[in-house]
């Protein structure tokens, strides 16, 4: 199905920048969160059975490997549904191009209203 000229700029819309590179906090927040929580979750485990932090040293290993495997599986899962929600969006839209139209463009001084100060 061809894009029609006048719901393109809701199509540009959801289309990713080719310039946007993503910062490192967004990039890695699966991995900064998910695997300090696995190996913190093992360090509770030990204090709640009064055992050294270090204790069971092999659990910390696989809380790593549990941590590193939810991680993924996270990002992997928002990278889809997001991909799902702009096919859906971009279907909405070629199927409905009534409800898109172009916004005419206004200036502050049309959108706000006049503003006197109490003073």
């Amino acid at each position: 199905m061809e894009t029609d000229e006048s719901i393109k700029w809701a199509i540009d819309l959801l289309t990713p920048d080719e310039t946007y590179k993503e910062n490192l906090i967004s990039k890695y927040y699966h991995y900064i969160t998910l695997i300090p929580a696995c190996l913190g979750g093992t360090v509770y485990m030990n204090w709640l059975q009064n055992r050294p932090y270090f204790a069971s040293i092999h659990r910390y290993g696989v809380a790593l490997i549990i941590g590193i495997a939810a991680a993924n599986i996270t990002k992997r899962y928002k990278t889809h549904s997001e991909s799902k929600r702009d096919s859906i969006l971009r279907q909405y839209i070629k199927l409905h191009p009534e409800d898109f139209q172009r916004p005419e463009r206004k200036t502050f001084g049309e959108v706000f209203d006049e503003w006197i100060p109490c003073r």
